[in-house]
C-alpha cells in the first residue's frame, strides 16, 4: 500500500467558521477528493536511470534522489551566530527570528528521528530475542523533560541495563526520551538479547527486580516488520482528538494527518514538547548503522529483485531558498 499523507491548514479552516472538527468527516472528504491526484503524482517518481543513494536496512531498502547534488558547499559555518560565504570572503551573521528557530528546532528533531529510524531498523527485525520496554516514573518525584531530568534517567537506567546483563548476558540497546504533555519524562527501551534466541522476562519482574522506579510495560516484536516506523509513532505522533487539534491550533502549527491501522493521528505534534538541544536518545556500542550504496535506481532494483514494484511508502520534498530549489524523492520497500 502506497503511504500518503495529508497537510491540512487547519487554522484557516477554523476561522471560516467552524467550532469543533467532529467525526472527522472533513479529514475524510479532502483524502476521498484528492487521493487519485495525489497517487498520480507521486507514482514513479524515482527513475530507474537516476542516480541514488540506498540504505539497506536488512530488508528494508530506502532510496534517496535529490535533483541537485553540490558537492562543494557554499558557506561556511564559523560558529554558531555566523557563516563565510566562499565565493566572495564575506562574513555574514545568522538571522533567526524566534519562529524561524523554532521551525529549524523541529526540522532537527525530525533529522534526528530519521536518523533514529534508520539505526532501529538496522538492528531490530522483530526476532523472538527483542523485546520493547517502556520505562515510567512514579510518585510525585518524577524528573522532567530538562538536561537535569535526562540526567538523572540515564543513570537510572545504567543501573537498569547493568542488572539485566549480569542476569541475561550481551544486550544491545537503543533508549528514546519522551515527554508527556505536563512536562515530565519517561522512555521507550528496544533490547536485543544476543545470547538467547528467544527471550521472556515476565513484566512484574522488569518492573519490580529490574527498574525499581516506578512502572514498566514490556512486549515483544514479535511479527512488526518495520520497528523504526512503530516506534515513531509513539515518540512523535499523537492521536487525533479535539483537544489535540486545539493544542496544535494554539501553537500556530499546521496539522499533518495520518492513518495507521484505522487510527488518525497528528503526525509531529509530540515534537513541541522537546526541548531545544535535548539528547532524544542513546545506543549502545554494538549498535550498527545500515550501509550505503550509491548507485543508479534501476541497477540496485534489479539486483535486490524489486525491479518494477511498487514502493510501500513514498515521500517528496520541494526546497526553495531564495534562487536555489531541489527536489527530494525517498522511496521505501520492506521486504521482510
Amino acid at each position: 500500500m502506497l503511504g500518503i499523507y495529508l497537510i491540512c491548514d487547519f487554522k484557516d479552516f477554523w476561522k471560516k467558521g467552524v467550532d469543533k472538527i467532529r467525526g472527522m468527516w472533513y479529514l475524510d472528504l479532502i483524502m476521498s477528493t484528492y487521493y487519485n491526484q495525489i497517487l498520480r503524482e507521486v507514482r514513479d517518481l524515482i527513475k530507474d536511470n537516476s542516480f541514488v543513494y540506498v540504505r539497506d536496512m536488512h530488508g528494508i531498502y530506502e532510496f534517496q534522489y535529490m535533483g541537485k547534488m553540490n558537492r562543494d558547499c557554499p558557506i561556511q559555518v564559523l560558529d554558531g551566530s555566523s557563516y563565510l560565504v566562499k565565493a566572495t570572503g564575506e562574513i555574514k551573521a545568522f538571522e533567526i527570528d524566534e519562529d524561524v528557530g523554532r521551525s529549524n528546532s523541529y526540522k532537527s528533531l525530525r533529522r534526528t528521528f530519521r536518523q533514529l529510524r534508520y539505526l532501529i531498523n538496522n538492528n531490530f527485525l522483530g526476532c523472538k530475542n527483542e523485546l520493547f520496554v517502556t520505562l515510567t516514573y512514579g510518585g510525585k518525584d518524577r524528573p522532567l523533560i530538562s538536561p537535569e531530568g535526562a540526567k538523572r534517567f540515564y543513570m537510572d537506567f545504567q543501573i537498569y541495563i547493568k542488572a539485566l546483563r549480569r542476569k541475561h548476558g550481551r544486550i544491545e540497546f537503543i533508549n528514546v526520551v519522551e515527554p508527556h504533555g505536563d512536562g515530565h519524562l519517561h522512555a521507550h527501551v528496544l533490547l536485543k538479547f544476543f545470547d538467547y534466541s528467544d527471550i521472556f522476562i515476565k513484566n512484574d519482574d522488569m518492573q519490580n527486580v529490574y527498574w525499581k522506579h516506578g512502572f514498566t510495560k514490556t512486549s515483544n516484536l514479535v511479527g512488526i516488520t518495520n520497528i523504526g516506523a512503530y516506534l515513531s509513532a509513539y515518540l512523535t505522533d499523537v492521536e487525533l482528538t479535539d483537544f489535540a487539534v486545539n493544542d496544535c491550533l494554539k501553537a500556530g502549527e499546521k496539522i499533518e494527518v495520518k492513518e495507521v491501522s484505522g487510527k488518525k493521528y497528528i503526525k509531529g505534534a509530540r515534537l513541541k514538547y522537546y526541548p531545544k538541544k535535548f539528547n532524544i536518545y542513546r545506543r549502545s556500542r554494538g549498535i550498527i548503522d545500515p550501509v550505503v550504496h550509491k548507485g543508479f535506481a534501476g541497477e540496485f532494483k534489479k539486483k535486490i529483485g524489486i525491479l518494477g514494484r511498487e514502493p510501500d511508502f513514498i515521500k517528496k520534498y520541494e526546497i526553495k531558498v531564495n534562487d536555489f530549489s531541489n527536489t527530494i524523492i525517498y522511496e521505501h520497500f520492506n521486504l521482510r
